[in-house]
């Protein structure tokens, strides 16, 4: 245990000295997410985390609001869990959402990468966007309890933070602000390609492609793939009328700081979209 708080001690002191574009940041990100494995719920690892994501972001600029509200597995008690809503206000009322989870299941260490991956691109892009106001205000959310308690995902297991997020944005009518909505999982795996789903919408897929084609990572969309049907955090809101959805989700688990890179890359490019006459 000393050891491993240790090497964390080490991991944050270098991402508090290194210089905001340093390429390796992402992977430095990333294996201080792992040296917190399994980040379940509940537990002083997935504390820690929280409070890790929270100072980084914080250290950047964003404001950050905290979402608490007690998660109802399909059996036990309830267990409290925290939605991470990173702000940065734009010039105009709609929103520009850029999601991931950064909770685990107590074991697997495929699911412990996916969650750690995305989190650490979304750090990323928290450090490196501009300060000129873009044209949507932008949300960098880092849901809990993506993962759910049994061994597979089901109507009520799994996706907790997002069902959260979208309930409680359908009751106070800000769900409606939406204008485009990500969600980063997964993409750590080397020679990446991302999944392409079922439920998507055409013009955010367009733009990911266009995007990659520009920054000379064309080899991340193949409009060829079979379509797929992935239960991630898109669907509570796609399943509420938010039809702006696009999923950035790997078809494969790995830690490549390459493929994490190049995501981080795409989706600065899609978030970062200033005013015509700014």
């Amino acid at each position: 245990m000393k050891f491993r708080l240790f090497s964390l001690c080490l991991v944050v002191v270098f991402i508090a000295c290194a210089p905001a574009e340093d390429a390796s940041i992402i992977a430095a990100d990333f294996a201080t997410l792992r040296a917190l494995d399994p980040r379940t719920p509940g537990s002083l690892q997935h504390h820690q985390a929280q409070t890790y994501i929270s100072e980084q972001l914080q250290a950047a600029g964003w404001r950050v609001e905290r979402d608490g509200f007690d998660a109802t597995p399909l059996e036990g008690d309830p267990v409290p869990m925290m939605n991470l809503i990173a702000v940065k206000k734009g010039r105009g009322d709609k929103l520009t959402v850029l999601a991931t989870h950064y909770d685990t299941k107590p074991t697997a260490p495929g699911y412990v990468a996916d969650g750690a991956s995305g989190a650490a691109v979304l750090l990323d892009v928290a450090r490196n966007l501009p300060n000129e106001a873009t044209e949507n205000t932008v949300w960098l959310v880092f849901f809990d309890g993506h993962e759910p308690f049994g061994d597979a995902f089901a109507p009520r297991d799994g996706l907790y933070g997002s069902r959260q997020l979208a309930s409680k944005m359908e009751r106070d009518g800000s769900l409606t602000k939406i204008d485009k909505l990500f969600v980063v999982d997964r993409v750590g795996g080397t020679d990446l390609k991302l999944a392409m789903p079922f439920r998507f919408s055409a013009d955010l897929l367009g733009d990911i492609a266009e995007a990659a084609a520009d920054l000379g990572h064309p080899e991340l969309v193949d409009l060829k793939q079979p379509r797929q049907r992935l239960w991630n955090d898109h669907k509570p809101f796609f399943d509420k009328g938010v039809r702006e959805v696009m999923p950035v989700v790997g078809l494969v688990n790995g830690r490549s700081e390459e493929s994490m890179r190049s995501v981080s890359r795409v989706v600065k490019r899609l978030v970062n979209v200033v005013p015509t006459d700014f």
